[in-house]
């Protein structure tokens, strides 16, 4: 008895499990949708390090999945400030609003936590961005990123359901983000090595007498155009 019991409780899981996909597909398509959305999003996101693109095809998937506008993402800016990276719907001049260091939204979404703006009364810096909710996007206990969304299209707010999928989504993009942050800074180091590469090469070249480099070894690296007349 007791191992029959096993097998039924180890088969009643998957089949469970498929049965409750079914009942969504056929009941709830809206939300099954979404959130089959919202996770190759996430996929999609990690497959990327183009921190531009990444938050454009984040607030389109987001957008397009919920049916909300205004989106924006937030990205560290000066002296702990946030900043407006990328933005969809928002009014000319919102984007160059920030959410400043030392504020209490910023306070509250260090906590991992999301915020309502709409029932909080505590956070001018929210008002002018009429963004309803904000989505910590944390990597390693460090706010990498923010997800700004407004409400959906009739203006209802966003469901208990929506929100836990959209901070899952948002604690996912971090590790995205982080990535992307620090492929662009390495990015930056290279061009500006080759910068400095060209400009000593051009300064080489303008050199009128025959100049010859040398590695440790002793080997000739490069030499200069008038070393080649002579």
């Amino acid at each position: 008895a007791v191992v029959c019991a096993l097998l039924v409780a180890v088969l009643f899981t998957p089949v469970k499990a498929r049965v409750q996909e079914g009942i969504d597909r056929l009941f709830f398509r809206e939300r099954y949708t979404f959130r089959k959305a919202l996770l190759k999003l996430s996929q999609d996101l990690n497959a990327d390090l183009d921190l531009a693109r990444m938050a454009e095809r984040l607030l389109e998937g987001v957008g397009t999945a919920l049916g909300v506008k205004p989106l924006a993402v937030f990205l560290p800016g000066g002296r702990g400030s946030f900043v407006v990276f990328k933005a969809l719907g928002f009014e000319a001049g919102a984007e160059q609003l920030q959410l400043p260091a030392g504020g209490a939204l910023l306070a509250r979404l260090s906590a991992g936590e999301p915020v309502n703006a709409e029932t909080s009364l505590d956070l001018p810096e929210a008002g002018p961005l009429n963004l309803s909710h904000y989505f910590p996007c944390r990597a390693k206990g460090e706010v990498i990123a923010i997800l700004g969304v407004g409400r959906k299209e009739g203006l209802d707010p966003l469901n208990s359901e929506e929100i836990d999928l959209l901070q899952a989504l948002a604690g996912q993009t971090a590790t995205a983000f982080m990535n992307g942050r620090l492929y662009g800074s390495l990015q930056e180091k290279a061009d500006q090595l080759q910068e400095l590469k060209e400009y000593n090469e051009n300064i080489l070249e303008s050199i009128d007498s025959g100049i010859m480099v040398l590695d440790l070894n002793g080997c000739v690296v490069r030499w200069s155009r008038a070393m080649e007349t002579l």
